[in-house]
């Protein structure tokens, strides 16, 4: 299904909206990262760090985003990446402090961001990691090779079921000068880069400010070398960041200070930018609302596409479930169309995909696939 993005104008009169560059992974629940919405987005530049000839830099201001309790608003284990279990949800934050090795392109292609590139061997058991250059985290340590294969050993063995899925087959991990990961796999795995969207691999910790600090006060407040800073945390209620003015894209972020807020569902959600008391609300999805917020002309609707659908799983380990059968009946038996259209207001499509039409391999229709039939 779809889902929205409400925006309302801020007290200075700026609006603060976009169409962000990265889209999820396959089977990876993820939603639009609001740190690139709102603090890296717009430009189109070729990522080396500066503002675009005759584009004024806009910046300024703060912002605060509401994120649903039951998804992208939990974070009881702190941000951390190597024990954040709700990672895939907490991409807003994750990306605000840590920033991303790599990222999705609008075209679904894996791009480096605070990484630069990559090389696989010839025979794909090795990849090569080249980190962009003169990148600091935000406590000043350099963001160099060392550090990284720090982060991927530390993640390698994190028991959190965020740990990078190549996990197993790796053989070593290794740094080549000041700027260079290298991953040598036990066998060909030509995999790698495009797994580090899926996994919180991808956002690196700052080492030192973690030896500093204690793996249980670092995951309060976590440092990175993202667009911002953590201010104050906390947990599954509150986080509040402010820009880094180290970050390595001159004229970025755009934003001064930047609070996420957690509430309970889209009503309340509503309520509080109605009150000014905040100005982005993610993943509205009553159909109900976006009518209503839509005739709002102090308030935009964006509509993103989605990366998964809502599903039934069924436990297929233990009866009747492990009955092919009593599975092929339960999709004769669901009336999807009935669904959409009633419950949803004709406002989402229907996929028959494990991917919503975000996702990079989604299929609107799949070979053999049972549909309503009673």
């Amino acid at each position: 299904m779809l889902r929205s993005t409400w925006v309302r104008d801020t007290p200075r009169g700026r609006r603060f909206t976009g169409r962000c560059g990265a889209r999820a992974q396959a089977l990876t629940l993820v939603i639009l990262t609001l740190a690139v919405l709102l603090a890296a987005c717009g430009d189109d530049d070729d990522g080396g760090g500066q503002e675009p000839a005759g584009k004024p830099v806009r910046g300024g201001g703060e912002v605060t985003a509401l994120l649903g309790v039951g998804y992208a608003g939990t974070w009881p284990a702190g941000l951390d990446p190597a024990t954040n279990t709700n990672g895939a949800a907490n991409q807003h934050m994750m990306t605000s402090i840590f920033g991303q090795l790599f990222q999705l392109s609008t075209d679904g292609k894996v791009v480096p961001t605070l990484a630069r590139g990559w090389d696989y061997a010839p025979d794909a058991k090795s990849v090569r990691i080249f980190l962009r250059r003169g990148v600091e985290f935000s406590d000043g340590a350099p963001f160099d090779a060392e550090t990284v294969a720090w982060h991927f050993k530390r993640m390698l063995e994190s028991d959190c079921v965020c740990a990078p899925p190549w996990g197993p087959l790796v053989e070593s991990v290794t740094s080549e000068g000041d700027d260079t990961v290298v991953i040598s796999f036990k066998v060909p795995y030509g995999a790698a880069i495009n797994s580090f969207i899926v996994s919180n691999v991808n956002w690196v910790a700052s080492r030192r400010s973690l030896e500093r600090m204690g793996e249980r006060a670092f995951r309060l407040k976590p440092v990175g070398a993202g667009p911002f800073k953590v201010v104050s945390n906390r947990l599954s209620n509150e986080l509040v960041l402010e820009r880094n003015p180290t970050y390595f894209e001159k004229g970025k972020p755009y934003l001064d200070r930047l609070t996420f807020k957690t509430t309970g569902d889209d009503q309340s959600a509503l309520q509080a930018i109605q009150a000014g008391q905040a100005q982005v609300y993610d993943n509205l999805s009553t159909p109900t609302l976006i009518d209503q917020v839509a005739e709002d002309s102090n308030l935009q609707v964006t509509q993103h596409l989605s990366t998964s659908p809502y599903v039934l799983q069924l436990n297929t380990a233990i009866a009747p479930f492990d009955n092919k059968k009593a599975r092929e009946a339960i999709y004769y038996a669901t009336d999807t169309e009935a669904i959409r259209t009633n419950l949803f207001k004709n406002k989402y499509e229907i996929t028959q995909s494990f991917t919503g039409p975000g996702g990079l391999f989604h299929h609107q229709n799949v070979p053999g696939y049972r549909t309503y039939d009673l």
